[in-house]
């Protein structure tokens, strides 16, 4: 499947709803690669894109590409996770994962033969990920290995999972969405039976979003699971694919493959209610077929303003 033509780079001011916004557009010579998969960012704001050439770092001026000549085990990079030491894992297509450790100039890397990884994350203070057979690996900085178990509490094959900020783990099955508590799983009942193929949390808060059959509904867990809301996406006018959707506190920005994108905005701690805007071609984007997006999560200030990055992968 082809993911990528170019990047664009999207500024505009969170004072304000219903803002304008300024596209900075990146061709694919700019960017050394054709497709890209995941995006990750470290603490210093640093962008890291994982892609079919290796790994591209963004430093909000340029990007530079690390790949096997520069020390990677592969160039096709599908994975990427940043850890709470400013670690940087990345895992292979066919499967391989390496952890690059930052030095003053580069990195130091470190290889691991896996199967190929559909998860990486973090629990209880240790690397985690999911391979492509529901298997588990817990890694162990005294062996500098990772040891895979089948999960104890899975039947249903897992596609990928996200930790709450409170630490508690969603999991994305073929079979719906499950939450584990208390070393029990409790599935979201309209997920059940359901292939899910989008699903992301918000990095502040204890909610997590997902889409089915052009409805995004959101779910909070403190002690108890919750429901937020639903939003049938034909509210809003879309009534094409969705590719991916971020979910920032309290905005989701949606992608398409026909109508741009699409940013709600709610208005209130409950989410229920929102306007929304649509962006497009017309209005300074490269395409209106977006494969992916992710929202930064540094800030900067310019001429006064605050201002956000967001990238999006267009399809060609």
């Amino acid at each position: 499947m082809k993911f990528i033509l170019s990047i664009s780079l999207l500024l505009g001011s969170l004072f304000s709803y219903g803002q304008k916004y300024n596209f900075q557009n990146f061709e694919k010579d700019e960017i050394s690669a054709k497709y890209i998969y995941d995006f990750s960012q470290d603490e210093k704001g640093v962008l890291y894109a994982a892609s079919s050439k290796g790994l591209l770092i963004y430093d909000g001026v340029s990007f530079k590409l690390l790949d096997k000549y520069d020390g990677l085990k592969d160039n096709f990079v599908s994975k990427i996770y940043i850890d709470k030491q400013n670690n940087i894992w990345l895992a292979y297509y066919e499967g391989g994962v390496t952890k690059l450790v930052p030095k003053l100039k580069g990195f130091s890397m470190l290889y691991f033969k896996t199967e190929a990884i559909i998860s990486i994350f973090e629990e209880d203070s240790q690397i985690k990920m999911v391979d492509v057979n529901s298997k588990v690996g817990t890694y162990s900085e005294v062996d500098k290995s990772f040891n895979f178990q089948i999960k104890e509490l899975f039947d249903a094959k897992m596609v990928n999972q996200i930790s709450l900020e409170n630490g508690t783990q969603v999991y994305n099955t073929l079979e719906g969405l499950y939450i584990e508590k208390n070393k029990q799983l409790q599935v979201i009942p309209e997920t059940e039976f359901q292939y899910i193929k989008l699903l992301k949390r918000n990095k502040v808060t204890n909610t997590f979003v997902y889409e089915l059959d052009g409805v995004i509904t959101a779910y909070e867990f403190e002690n108890e699971v919750k429901k937020l809301f639903s939003l049938d996406l034909k509210e809003i006018g879309l009534n094409t694919k969705v590719t991916d959707l971020v979910f920032g506190e309290k905005q989701i920005i949606v992608s398409t493959l026909g109508q741009g994108i699409f940013e709600i905005n709610f208005y209130d701690n409950q989410l229920g209610s929102y306007s929304y805007i649509n962006y497009s071609k017309s209005n300074g984007m490269l395409s209106d077929f977006v494969q992916s997006l992710f929202l930064d999560n540094a800030s900067a200030f310019m001429d006064r303003v605050l201002w956000k990055w967001c990238f999006f992968a267009f399809r060609n």
